[in-house]
């Protein structure tokens, strides 16, 4: 009888495959389908086609599971194996498989206590919250009142990563409440760290992590790289309000940014940053901010002083910004106050802006500052190499020192419409000005209208002029060179 049991078990394998149907029927709700089933105790079962659907959606498929039971174990009353592969696995979860769902005190989850010594993932597909992820891997499963997985290796391809993720090794437990991640250790060529996470499922504001990610590399939808290092994640519960600690330096756009450092409330769908600050080059930045999991946004709110963005240019003032989740693309409105373009004391520059793949767009940028008011509607900015912007300049008594007292001049009246585009071919600019009071080859005039047009080249100005020139008082000087 036991060598029947053990070498042809096809006289017992269709109560065997009943048996298992009807357990797992009364413990799941939905359909579950069961090709074929052949093999023996000694050399393994193979169990064909199997699929599970609940509302006529596929929730569970296998093309093959292959199973070695351990008859040492089996004897003493376990249900135990040595080995189980599933060959080209498919597992879809949504999150509106959740709804509907009761947690009782005294519930378990399992309908069988199952130890599986070698649990090896054979090209597995699985589907959670609409992204795909993609399975290799060898696990051990433990599976009574808590699942415990420990992870001997696992690779995970998905578009949602920058390459495929390596898990060198791990714990997860999971039972009715909570799932604990212990010991992770990620070792792929763009992210390495360890992970301790718990997630309570009947109340996420219970959960906490501790994350050290040594490094981090991600590239943007344009290109552009983000190198993240020493990256620090703490969460903890109190009273039912997790707060988290995030910091970590990184690398972008030829720009060091230190000393980042992020605290905030995680509540439900929302994380709510009340403090968070960083060093850019050298100075230092604050902000506040809140990120919208749910709607996948994020804003920014920071506060500046006297930022240097280039040689002679300091700026304070607020800045706000807020996006998708996307690092590359975001919209945003400043007001700087008391800065310093290029030398030129502001007293401030407001207006709304985009900003996308690198280039920088705006409606109306409005600048004021003492004896001037500008609007500019730029194209696209990307540097002071590269941009496109057209705009009007309003002077009223306008003096700056550090231009036109070169020229004997108090100030400066009239209207000005600036088209200018710069790259790395041309540098092109086109004015109409109105402008009264003013210099032409050191000797002064009343007023000038018209308009001068050319081309910028290695910083000398090569174009042409026209227009009506009035009171202009000129005497004698001297040409260094005529071209003609």
């Amino acid at each position: 009888m036991v060598f029947i049991f053990l070498f042809r078990p096809e006289y017992f394998i269709d109560d065997i495959e009943l048996i298992i149907k009807n357990k797992l029927s009364n413990s799941i709700d939905g359909e579950l389908n069961i090709g074929s089933m052949n093999g023996n105790f000694v050399t393994g079962f193979k169990v064909n086609e199997v699929d599970y659907s609940k509302d006529s959606t596929i929730i569970f498929s296998a093309k093959e599971i292959y199973i070695d039971p351990d008859l040492s174990r089996i004897a003493f009353g376990v249900i135990a194996f040595s080995e189980v592969i599933v060959t080209s696995m498919y597992f879809n979860f949504q999150s509106s498989q959740l709804d509907g769902i009761q947690y009782s005190e005294k519930s378990t989850i399992s309908f069988f206590n199952t130890e599986i010594a070698s649990l090896i993932i054979d090209d597995g597909l699985f589907v959670i919250m609409d992204q795909l992820y993609k399975l290799n891997g060898e696990l051990v499963l433990n599976y009574s009142n808590v699942v415990e997985l420990d992870i001997n290796s696992l690779n995970i391809h998905s578009p949602a990563f920058q390459d495929v993720l390596v898990f060198q090794s791990g714990n997860l437990i999971y039972n009715n409440e909570e799932i604990e991640l212990s010991n992770i250790i990620i070792n792929s060529h763009w992210v390495t760290g360890k992970a301790d996470i718990i997630v309570n499922i009947e109340d996420f504001q219970k959960s906490s992590a501790s994350i050290q990610i040594d490094k981090l590399f991600l590239e943007l939808m344009n290109g552009s790289p983000i190198n993240i290092h020493k990256l620090n994640v703490e969460i903890d519960s109190n009273n039912r309000i997790l707060n988290g600690i995030l910091k970590c330096d990184a690398d972008f756009q030829n720009r060091k940014y230190t000393d980042i450092f992020i605290s905030g409330i995680i509540n439900k769908n929302l994380i709510e940053f009340d403090k968070a600050s960083l060093i850019v080059d050298g100075q230092h930045i604050s902000s506040t901010g809140l990120i919208n999991i749910l709607e996948k946004s994020w804003e920014v709110k920071a506060n500046i002083d006297e930022f240097e963005l280039t040689k002679n240019t300091l700026i304070s003032g607020e800045v706000n910004l807020n996006s998708d989740f996307n690092l590359d693309h975001f919209n945003g409105n400043l007001l700087l106050i008391n800065s310093l373009i290029d030398s030129v004391e502001i007293s401030s520059i407001s207006g709304e802006f985009g900003y996308n793949n690198g280039i920088l767009s705006s409606d109306n940028i409005s600048v004021k500052s003492a004896g001037q008011i500008s609007n500019f509607h730029i194209y696209s900015f990307s540097d002071m190499d590269n941009f496109n912007i057209y705009g009007s300049i309003e002077l009223r008594d306008f003096s700056d020192k550090s231009f036109i007292s070169k020229y004997a001049l108090d100030s400066l009246n009239g209207d000005l419409k600036i088209a200018w585009m710069k790259n790395f071919d041309v540098n092109t600019i086109d004015l109409d000005i109105n402008l009264g009071n003013a210099l032409l080859y050191q000797n002064k005039f009343n007023s000038f209208n018209g308009n001068i047009s050319g081309e910028i080249v290695n910083d000398d100005f090569r174009g042409s002029s026209s227009g009506k020139l009035i009171g202009w008082d000129y005497y004698a000087y001297n040409w260094d060179t005529i071209n003609y």
